[in-house]
């Protein structure tokens, strides 16, 4: 279960790593949008357009606090560069369904947005439709 990995503290960049290559974690989702902003600022324009339709939101990870000291972490992926990398995984719950689960990752300069859909997580058609139609305006 992905709430799960809050219990995990390592170092964040090869816990992002690790998330990421899990082929039974995060591969069955679907990419929704991409941002041209930071990670933080996505997740609170997220949080407050999901926030607005009337849905639930549990933040229920995010990488950036499982980092003991980011000065220490130098990511593969920024050529020897502090690492920016975020992850933040939010449940989303509309009345009597079970939760959306959406995956925001990114950095400093663009943030991408996923859904999670697997064979024992189907997410509810309305709610589906609350997300695009909430996010896209």
């Amino acid at each position: 279960m992905i709430s799960s990995i809050i219990l995990i503290t390592v170092e964040h960049c090869s816990l992002l790593d690790l998330l990421l290559d899990d082929p039974n974690m995060f591969n069955q989702r679907s990419e929704l949008l991409t941002f041209n902003m930071n990670s933080e600022d996505a997740v609170k324009f997220i949080l407050d357009r999901l926030q607005r339709a009337g849905l639930h939101v549990i933040q229920s990870f995010d990488l950036r606090e499982t980092s003991a000291d980011e000065n220490d972490c130098h990511c593969a992926a920024h050529k020897n560069s502090l690492c920016d990398c975020q992850l933040v995984v939010l449940l989303v719950y509309d009345l009597n369904t079970r939760p959306a689960t959406l995956i925001v990752q990114g950095n400093r300069l663009k943030t991408y947005l996923s859904l999670v859909e697997m064979p024992d997580q189907i997410v509810d058609e309305d709610v589906k439709k609350k997300l695009f139609d909430m996010l896209i305006r």
